[in-house]
């Protein structure tokens, strides 16, 4: 083989090699990438995952918190009906049976019927008006 010929040879082979060198970078950084995504996929999942256990967490606390309500709302009707409406009726029956001093200075007797006024209301607002005692 000739000098030149030998030159050219080596040339091809240089400018081969620098395209393999390239494209070997090109997969080294595709690669690279792929796992980049990779890894963000798995964050991705625990992410959702976390989220979900965590939606599931206040669906039950929202129905945790409704149960609760009604069972506040049920001792609340079971306090109004069986201790304030029988506790309010000796109030109004009181009021009625015992009727105002005639001793009583005006803002006495103002602040008696304010304190009647306010019985007798409580007793309509705690729905205990079918009571015996009436207005």
């Amino acid at each position: 083989m000739d000098q030149t010929k030998l030159v050219e040879a080596v040339d091809a082979l240089t400018s081969e090699v620098g395209t393999l060198s390239q494209r070997a970078d090109t997969t080294q950084k595709v690669l690279e990438r792929i796992e980049k995504v990779a890894a963000d996929n798995r964050r991705n999942r625990v992410g959702m995952a976390v989220l979900l256990v965590l939606i599931g967490l206040i669906v039950y606390l929202f129905f945790r918190l409704e149960a609760t309500t009604r069972e506040v709302r049920e001792v609340q009707e079971r306090t109004s009906s069986e201790i304030l409406c029988p506790l309010y009726e000796v109030f109004a029956t009181s009021i009625k049976v015992n009727p105002p001093n005639p001793n009583l200075t005006p803002d006495q007797a103002k602040a008696r019927q304010h304190a009647a006024d306010t019985i007798l209301a409580g007793l309509d607002t705690l729905g205990c008006g079918d009571s015996p005692v009436g207005k």
